[in-house]
């Protein structure tokens, strides 16, 4: 994982969630910056709950939540879980709670699209298998 970091320092979010309390994931995200994923895409697990809003991606190999993507076909956002891939980069930084009670799926799309970092993948498969980048099928008589 490539990233670049704003001059102010990091801070990391904690998500109340139960599957970010379990795995003691930390996010990171700048809209300003960059993120490029170097993974293939069969080594990677991707999971989704809730209200659908993001992607998780998980190493296949050793489990580890690597980062949330969401967003559409021409821009995918991430956060990072730095706990994950960086456990030593996390005792230096500040860590505030995540403020999203509340939110449906359209306000979770909005603040990913205002606040997650911009993400590029190595592999070009790995976008083709994120469900929110796939629209959702209509069922049989719906428009």
């Amino acid at each position: 994982m490539r990233l670049t970091a704003p001059a102010g320092g990091i801070v990391l979010r904690r998500c109340p969630c139960s599957f970010c309390r379990r795995t003691g994931a930390l996010a990171y995200s700048d809209p300003d910056g960059r993120a490029h994923l170097t993974a293939r895409a069969e080594d990677l697990t991707i999971y989704q709950f809730g209200e659908g809003a993001c992607d998780f991606l998980l190493c296949r190999n050793c489990g580890v939540f690597v980062a949330a993507v969401s967003g559409d076909a021409e821009t995918q956002r991430c956060v990072l879980n730095v706990a994950g891939l960086d456990p030593d980069l996390a005792q230096d930084c500040a860590i505030v709670p995540l403020e999203a009670a509340g939110e449906d799926r359209s306000g979770r799309k909005q603040r990913h699209a205002s606040r997650w970092t911009p993400i590029t993948f190595s592999d070009p498969r790995i976008p083709h298998r994120l469900k929110t980048l796939t629209p959702p099928l209509q069922a049989a008589g719906s428009v």
